[in-house]
């Protein structure tokens, strides 16, 4: 069994400035291609909520970042791997959850379904 002594020297070494950098280095590209990637499917999503509470004409611009966060949520629970019913569910907590926010119900629903094709209750 490895001593305390050599689990820090051993962790020392892996985290030094110059071994880190080489380590980043090696995925930069892989990571810039990865968050192009993420942020257009967000930004095209923000587009798309944002039509849709253009459409309605009633909401104030103050609350659309809270229409846009209910949004990210459901993205986020999708990029997680959420499926399905579990996504309904999902979906449907956060509906309340944004309703409780000042949030107006059917628009919720509009946006779950027309941006994401989910159909919440």
């Amino acid at each position: 069994m490895k001593s305390d002594a050599v689990r820090v020297a051993m962790y020392d070494a892996k985290t030094v400035a110059t071994t880190v950098s080489l380590k980043v280095a090696a995925l930069l590209s892989t990571m810039k291609s990865a968050h192009a990637a993420k942020i257009t499917d967000f930004v095209n999503d923000d587009i798309a909520i944002q039509s849709i509470l253009n459409a309605d004409g009633t909401i104030p611009l103050y609350a659309y970042s809270v229409y846009y966060n209910f949004g990210r949520e459901i993205r986020a629970a999708k990029n997680r791997g959420v499926d399905s019913g579990a996504l309904v569910m999902n979906g449907t907590s956060l509906k309340t959850k944004y309703t409780s926010y000042g949030c107006t119900a059917l628009l919720l629903s509009s946006i779950a379904l027309d941006v994401y094709s989910i159909v919440i209750p």
